[in-house]
């Protein structure tokens, strides 16, 4: 069997065969939308596209206990974004630690491959983690964008 082959295999085992990058805006390669409310750090009026929301919302119902709110970080998990950043994390990268997990310093993060409620939102996720590191969507829960 080719290494392609295998991997093909090993893909189906977990569940996934191959996890497609979330989609980005040609013009500015940016995964997500905010409205200037959230570019200016207005968390009341702050909106985003349905995938970013989608994204937020998966965080903060299945990451947000061990990451904090806003994926700062905190004393059991470390922050997402500067992590993102720092280690040049691609969003292939970003799928297989969540798909997987992985032992930290401190403790385990589990796989959500096989999480219906998490693995279909991977890319969301990511949309959400892009627009926070990116310093444009304050922490707080946002609004939805009408007519995206």
């Amino acid at each position: 069997m080719t290494k392609k082959g295998r991997l093909a295999s090993a893909a189906l085992a977990f569940g996934f065969l191959a996890v497609a990058a979330p989609a980005t805006n040609a013009a500015e390669e940016k995964p997500y939308k905010v409205n200037e409310a959230c570019r200016e750090g207005d968390p009341r009026n702050c909106k985003v596209d349905l995938d970013t929301y989608i994204g937020w919302r998966t965080f903060n119902a299945f990451c947000s206990r061990c990451h904090g709110e806003g994926a700062v970080g905190s004393s059991v998990a470390p922050n997402v974004m500067t992590r993102i950043e720092n280690k040049n994390i691609t969003y292939a990268d970003f799928v297989q630690v969540v798909s997987t997990g992985t032992e930290g310093s401190v403790g385990v993060m589990p796989a959500f491959g096989q999480n219906p409620n998490v693995n279909d939102k991977f890319g969301k996720i990511w949309s959400y983690l892009q627009a926070r590191k990116d310093g444009v969507l304050p922490m707080g829960r946002p609004g939805k964008l009408r007519n995206q």
